[in-house]
């Protein structure tokens, strides 16, 4: 079976966008975005327990499927309300689970000769990389990207590797330096292997649709109508700003002129064929050291990063703009990721989070964590 079919990995990731006739439909809104629903499959007792590998898992009526490999972990996007995931096998497995609200993120369902129901264990996906930028070349075997905050970075193409535009499959080949792509890629020994590729426009043309982006981090440069952020994640992000929006920190108001390098900020911006543009500026904080402009300590802290470190005691963040910052985590602390509540375990080295904490002392004390990206 070809490549649109099958993507036999440990982790399959399969991402459809729908065609003009389901496009009335409704997708999920879960904490992991428009419609993506992750999990692992295990077999019950009556199948003797034994391997996934060689399930194929599908959402009938999207052409979405993906074939299981031994440890049975699964990812879908754009999967519509009230769908189901069917799972097949030769040996006779043919069962369909029926999603609800409640199966967006990290399922386990077991499968038994009668059907599939869920598991009570929460499920781990493999760390995902991702990449946003340029391309430089691509071939059958590879694609090197200009990526924005990480410079050039080649990703390792597979059989298993899908790479779409809209709803239509495309091949590497079919990639012009200067395109624009978002890349999802899993690291592999001491190399990048894509899982899937969105080409979101072409060489030189109008683009894909405008997207919200939402970037936090530190102000590097503020030159005439351009502002220079190095966003948590994302490296170094330049983003025009028109006249007239919104620039403020609580109450008062900001010219752009008055934003200075170290301040900390929240940027909800647009992303247009012609760069980032940006809709409104928040200032959380106005020195890097955690003071503001007239030198009173600042009580709140807003970070932003991966997880170096975690326990149930304090969490450990490479934070935009601070490098590695911890925070203390006592039972004031609420963790989540969307509606979910998350504890301390839940979390691990890696993922991004969001932390909102108070300063105490000399330390930090996060009172609200929130998972953006496993």
């Amino acid at each position: 079976m070809s490549r649109r079919h099958r993507m036999p990995l440990a982790i399959a990731l399969v991402l459809c966008f729908f065609l003009t006739a389901c496009q009335e439909r409704a997708t999920f809104t879960s904490a992991f975005g428009q419609g993506i629903v992750t999990g692992t499959v295990v077999l019950g007792e009556d199948l003797g327990g034994g391997t996934p590998a060689g399930i194929e898992a599908s959402i009938p009526g999207t052409g979405m499927e993906a074939l299981l490999a031994a440890d049975g972990q699964f990812v879908f996007a754009g999967v519509p309300e009230e769908a189901e995931i069917r799972f097949r096998r030769a040996d006779g497995i043919d069962v369909s689970y029926s999603l609800g609200r409640g199966d967006a993120t990290g399922m386990v369902i077991e499968i038994s000769k009668s059907g599939a129901k869920r598991g009570r264990k929460r499920a781990v996906i493999g760390r995902s990389l991702q990449f946003e930028g340029l391309v430089v070349t691509a071939t059958k075997e590879s694609i090197v990207l200009d990526a924005a905050g990480k410079g050039i970075v080649t990703v390792q193409i597979v059989d298993s590797t899908q790479i779409r535009k809209g709803n239509r499959i495309v091949s590497a080949t079919d990639l012009e330096a200067g395109a624009r792509i978002h890349v999802m890629a899993r690291p592999e020994g001491d190399g990048v292997v894509a899982l899937l590729i969105l080409v979101q426009g072409e060489a030189g043309g109008e683009g894909e649709p405008e997207a919200k982006v939402e970037i936090e981090g530190i102000v590097l440069a503020v030159v005439d109508r351009t502002i220079t952020v190095d966003a948590a994640g994302k490296g170094a992000l330049e983003i025009s700003v028109p006249g007239g929006i919104e620039i403020r920190k609580g109450n008062r108001s900001y010219e752009l002129s008055e934003l200075q390098p170290g301040w900390r900020v929240h940027v909800r911006a647009t992303r247009t064929e012609n760069g980032l543009v940006a809709e409104l500026i928040l200032v959380q904080e106005t020195g890097g050291d955690g003071k503001d402009e007239e030198g009173e300590d600042e009580s709140r802290v807003e970070l932003e990063g991966l997880i170096l470190e975690i326990s149930p005691t304090s969490i450990t963040v490479e934070a935009a703009g601070r490098g590695p910052t911890t925070a203390r985590i006592d039972s004031s602390t609420k963790i989540r990721r969307g509606n979910t509540s998350l504890t301390a375990e839940d979390l691990k080295a890696g993922d991004k989070v969001h932390v909102k904490a108070e300063r105490v002392g000399d330390e930090l004390l996060a009172k609200l964590i929130i998972l953006q990206d496993s």
